[in-house]
């Protein structure tokens, strides 16, 4: 399964964001509040994931961050299946497990999970 982290404050040791990577090698991304906006970061390099987190939490104004580090179980290899998914600009989410039904070779099940939650109202 995918490793989800909520990062409250302070930085994680990059030991640990390591062993996350190592344990789920195909893909990551952040998600965070940035002057009022939800911004993500998504990648499947390492070292760009671990810059762009150390980068993030040095900002005094940032408090939570979420990490996510993916298996695919669907939608291999696509950045269009990499967490976080924005539902719309106040809402985002990771996702960990498998929503049974959904997912494809193209699509992951979050991905198809994350087109229904747009369609909802707000």
């Amino acid at each position: 399964m995918c490793i989800a982290i909520l990062n409250n404050s302070g930085q994680i040791k990059d030991k640990y964001i390591k062993n996350s990577w190592d344990n789920n090698n195909q893909g990551g991304g952040l998600i965070w509040n940035e002057n009022g906006k939800l911004t993500t970061f998504k990648t499947y390099v390492y070292k760009e994931l671990l810059s762009k987190y150390k980068e993030v939490r040095k900002n005094p104004n940032t408090k939570k961050i979420v990490l996510h580090f993916r298996i695919a179980t669907s939608g291999h290899d696509k950045y269009i299946n990499l967490h976080p998914f924005m539902v719309n600009d106040n809402l985002g989410f990771v996702h960990n497990g498998i929503i049974s039904g959904l997912g494809d070779q193209k699509h992951s099940d979050t991905f198809y999970f994350n087109e229904m939650l747009k369609k909802l109202p707000v």
